[in-house]
Parts: C-alpha cells; sequence; structure tokens
C-alpha cells in the first residue's frame, strides 16, 4: 500500500472509509457527520448506532453556535480537543475552570472532586451555552442537577463521560431532563469523543454559513430549510402574516368587482412560480441562480396580492421542488414577496409619474424586485447568523457574493418584465387599462 504523507489526504482517505462503512446508516444527515466524527476519532463503529440525540439536539447546538455562545468543559482535554479558532470566529469561547485556583483549594478543603466545583462555578456562564462533558461522570451529575433546580439552561449538553463508576447513570439522568443531549448509553466515551461531538457541531455551522455565502446552487435567493433558527424563523412567519391576510381579503374585494381577475390571478401565480424556478447560468461567476418575477405580478395585480401569489409560489416550491423550506417560508415570503413586490411596484408608479415609457418603467421595476431581494435576503440570513460579531460585515458579505449571480440576473429580469408589458399593451391595452395600469384603453 502506498504511504500517505500529506496530512489533508489521510484525514480525507480516513473520512472515504467511514462513509464507506456507514453507507446503510439511517441516521439524520446531520446526526451522521457528528458520527463520523468520533468514529474518525475513536475508531469504533459502534458509535453510529450508540450515539443518542434528543430532537432539537443538532439545531439546539448550531444556533448556539451561531449566536457566539461559549463551550463550557470538564477538564482540559476537552478543552484541548477544540477547535477554538473556529468557534472565536462566530463570537464564542471555551471555559474550563477546573485549574482554577479558588476551584483547586476549595475541592482541598471540602474534599470534593474538582469537576464538581467546577460545572458549579461555570453555571454563570452556561444559560444558552454548550456543555462538552468527555471525563467525568460527578461533572454530568452536577450539570444535570443544575438543570433540574433551574439554576442553569444550557442550550446542548453533550455528556460522553467514560468509566464504571457512574458514567452510565449520569447519562441515563441526562436524558430525562429535557434539555436537548447528545450522549451515549455505555461505560465508553471520554475527552475525545466529546471534543469530536462538539468539533462536529463548529464543523457544520461553517459549512452551512460558506454554503450561505459562496455556494454555486441556482437557489441563492430562497433559504434553505433549516438555516435559520426557529426564533428567528418565526419572527419572519410573523412579519408576513399581516401581507397575507390583507391580501386574501383584497383578492376577495377585487373578485367580486371583476370575476376574470381570479384567472388573471392564477396566471400570476404561475409566472412567479416559473420565473422563480429557472437556473439561470452565470458564465463570469462559474455558477447560477434564478429571477424571480414579482417585478410583472406587482405592476398588473399590486404589491399585497402580489405579495399573495407568491407565497402559494413559494409553498408549492418547498413541497415539491425542495426549493427553499417550511421553517423559512415567511422569511423568503418577506424577501421575495414583500421585499421583490413593493420595490417593483414603487419603482414603475414612480417613473410612470415622471413621463417615463412603459418599457423603461417596467425594466426599472424587474431590476428592483430582483434586487431587492437578494438585499433582503443578506439582510435576513445575517441578522440570524452573525453571533457574537457585528452583523453589518457579514451582511456585506453575503451581499457581495451575491453580486456575480444577482447583477446579471436583474438585469436579465428588467428586460422581462419591461418586455411583458410591451407584449399586453400592443396586444391586450384593455387589459392594462382595467387593472390600472395605464390611463385610457390603448395608449401608455
Amino acid at each position: 500500500m502506498k504511504r500517505i504523507l500529506d496530512p489533508k489526504k489521510i484525514e480525507d482517505k480516513s473520512f472515504e472509509i467511514i462513509d464507506g462503512l456507514l453507507a446503510s446508516s439511517k441516521l439524520p444527515w446531520q446526526e451522521k457527520e457528528v458520527a463520523k466524527r468520533v468514529i474518525h476519532a475513536t475508531t469504533d463503529l459502534d458509535y453510529a448506532k450508540e450515539l443518542l440525540f434528543h430532537p432539537m439536539a443538532v439545531e439546539s447546538g448550531l444556533n448556539a453556535i451561531r449566536k457566539g455562545r461559549d463551550i463550557i468543559c470538564d477538564v482540559n482535554m476537552v478543552r484541548a480537543g477544540i477547535n477554538k479558532t473556529v468557534l472565536s470566529g462566530f463570537g464564542g469561547k471555551v471555559i474550563c475552570l477546573i485549574d482554577q485556583e479558588s476551584v483547586v483549594k476549595q475541592s482541598s478543603r471540602l474534599n470534593i472532586a474538582r469537576a464538581i466545583l467546577a460545572m458549579r462555578k461555570s453555571a454563570k456562564f452556561s444559560n444558552g451555552a454548550i456543555i462538552s462533558v468527555g471525563n467525568a461522570p460527578t461533572a454530568l451529575f452536577e450539570i444535570c442537577n443544575l438543570v433540574e433546580t433551574g439554576k442553569v439552561r444550557p442550550a446542548l449538553i453533550i455528556g460522553t463521560p467514560v468509566g464504571f463508576v457512574g458514567a452510565v447513570d449520569s447519562k441515563k439522568k441526562l436524558t430525562s431532563l429535557g434539555v436537548p443531549y447528545i450522549t451515549n448509553i455505555s461505560t465508553k466515551g471520554g475527552s475525545s469523543v466529546a471534543a469530536a461531538i462538539t468539533n462536529a457541531l463548529l464543523k457544520l455551522a461553517s459549512v452551512i454559513l460558506v454554503c450561505l455565502v459562496f455556494t454555486s446552487n441556482a437557489y441563492a435567493m430562497h433559504i434553505s430549510e433549516g438555516i435559520l433558527p426557529m426564533n428567528w424563523a418565526g419572527m419572519w412567519y410573523l412579519v408576513a402574516l399581516p401581507f397575507l391576510v390583507k391580501g386574501i381579503f383584497d383578492i376577495k374585494k377585487k373578485s367580486k368587482k371583476l370575476p376574470s381577475f381570479k384567472t388573471l390571478l392564477g396566471m400570476m401565480g404561475a409566472v412567479v412560480f416559473i420565473i422563480s424556478c429557472m437556473p439561470v447560468p452565470v458564465p463570469t461567476a462559474g455558477t447560477c441562480s434564478h429571477p424571480a418575477g414579482t417585478g410583472i405580478s406587482a405592476i398588473l395585480i399590486g404589491p399585497i396580492m402580489s405579495i399573495f401569489v407568491t407565497s402559494i409560489a413559494l409553498l408549492f416550491q418547498a413541497l415539491f421542488l425542495a426549493h427553499g423550506g417550511i421553517t423559512t417560508w415567511g422569511a423568503d415570503i418577506v424577501s421575495m414577496g414583500v421585499a421583490g413586490s413593493f420595490a417593483g411596484y414603487i419603482a414603475f408608479r414612480m417613473l410612470r409619474k415622471y413621463g417615463a415609457s412603459l418599457f423603461i418603467s417596467g425594466f426599472v421595476a424587474g431590476l428592483l424586485a430582483d434586487w431587492a431581494t437578494y438585499a433582503t435576503t443578506s439582510f435576513e440570513l445575517a441578522s440570524a447568523l452573525h453571533g457574537g460579531k457585528p452583523m453589518f460585515p457579514l451582511f456585506m458579505t453575503i451581499l457581495v457574493a451575491f453580486i456575480p449571480t444577482q447583477l446579471p440576473l436583474g438585469i436579465l429580469e428588467g428586460f422581462l418584465t419591461g418586455g411583458m408589458i410591451i407584449f399586453v399593451h400592443k396586444r391586450r391595452p384593455d387589459i392594462l387599462a382595467s387593472l390600472g395600469v395605464i390611463k385610457g384603453s390603448a395608449h401608455g
């Protein structure tokens, strides 16, 4: 066998072997990534079956990392194994108090394990943090007691202490608390296991962020499932809700006055659905993205009803095309529906008011609808994921990363919107007149 000397190639080969061994594993992909890191650290394949994950464990851990929360360790071996550079990039730090002078002195005086006292002293840092226990069952018992008595509420507890005395019982106690956890109910474990689990979460958080900023897939303007923390996802739902309610009310009112309006509404929904599903290659960026279609929709049926038809298009894309997501549906409605529709509508109306032609007005409306969408998407991502660091630098990073695709796509959408308005004006000017897009019946 040829000897491999490059450390990166050694690691890649190791994970290639582990991937093959776990090919039949039914673990969800994020949990599988955690298991792979543990197996890589221990060469013990049993961890693929033994690791237990609370249903919210990975999500809670990733959210804590994104928010810049600290990681509390029981011993220095766990602390030494955690990638502190990655964690500091999110604004967090690793805390281990087991060698603190006051802990050492108090342990000697009271004859209590230092791990217990270190966990007690760490309580003030523990709310919303990740607790990573890999060595001492006594430390895990203590953090469980602190949770039970309401003194701390960590985002995630990683509990993999090793040993024949207390390890299994402490892990069982952990699973009964109701807080997110990652553990294994056996005597096996250790500092390397706890560090590997922690590093797997740091790696996942980094990969997701890099994908957001530099991804080359076709869905840059839709936020994918699981990207936003649940509190942010819920907030964007609340922002979108009033627009949807108003949209339903306006549609009912408009349909009573103009029975054929429902047909137009369906057509606009189809237009937004199809246009926003069109991957468009951008050779200069070596990638592709997609237009939005909300500019033309807002011009013809108004911004509020445009938001409603956009929400339906986004819902179908999330359900059947894995384009966007259910948890991020609210955020996608706000970025593509609200921001895109209002930007396009206001631009068109303002330009027409000051005498611009139909084509120029439509062009600018389509352009700004597209650019407003990606700018709002950048804000949504940065506001949720900046962690303990200032939001603006991350916002600018995401914004600049989108420019190579969205700059030409905005221009393309401008031509598309202007062209569609001119086409309808030439063929059926009465439609534009009935919708209030132009005055009279034939002239724009």
